[in-house]
């Protein structure tokens, strides 16, 4: 019964998270959780967690209308935060995103600003550098924001 219980309240979750006027609160959502995501990833991020990092911008440069190798990095920094919670948290919150990323991904601009974010944040976490890190993070995830409300609805 319980089971049951938590599978409902991740469907609501989900519902929540594609509508539209909960956009801001979902923004701000992932603006909580992903820059404390690099400030842990800054602390904890071991060789091989940067390696995958940095992997993941390599799939973005090579394939950038594949907004699969977005969810790569975003999900890369959050195992590097050695936080199972937060790096479950954050794969949920990519599944659901992913119609969001659909619609920049086929934006020039979009792809290479995004680009040049996850860069920066790869080399901030790679420097142990938690301040620089936090402030890409907020920086990139304004990008979406800012995106966001250029094109609320781009089918």
């Amino acid at each position: 019964m319980r089971d049951a219980d938590y599978i409902q309240k991740a469907v609501s979750f989900v519902r929540l998270s594609n509508q539209p006027d909960t956009q801001h609160d979902f923004n701000e959502f992932r603006r909580i959780n992903e820059v404390e995501i690099v400030e842990l990833a800054c602390q904890r991020a071991t060789e091989e967690d940067l390696d995958a990092i940095y992997q993941a911008i390599l799939h973005l440069e090579a394939r950038p209308d594949d907004y699969m190798t977005d969810v790569e990095f975003h999900d890369a920094l959050a195992v590097a935060s050695h936080n199972a919670m937060l790096a479950a948290t954050i794969h949920l919150v990519n599944s659901m995103i992913a119609d969001v990323r659909r619609r920049f991904f086929g934006l020039q601009d979009y792809q290479q600003r995004t680009q040049d974010s996850h860069r920066a944040i790869y080399e901030a976490v790679k420097a142990r550098d938690v301040e620089k890190a936090r402030r890409e993070m907020v920086l990139h995830l304004a990008i979406v924001e800012e995106f966001s409300g250029k094109y609320p609805k781009r089918d």
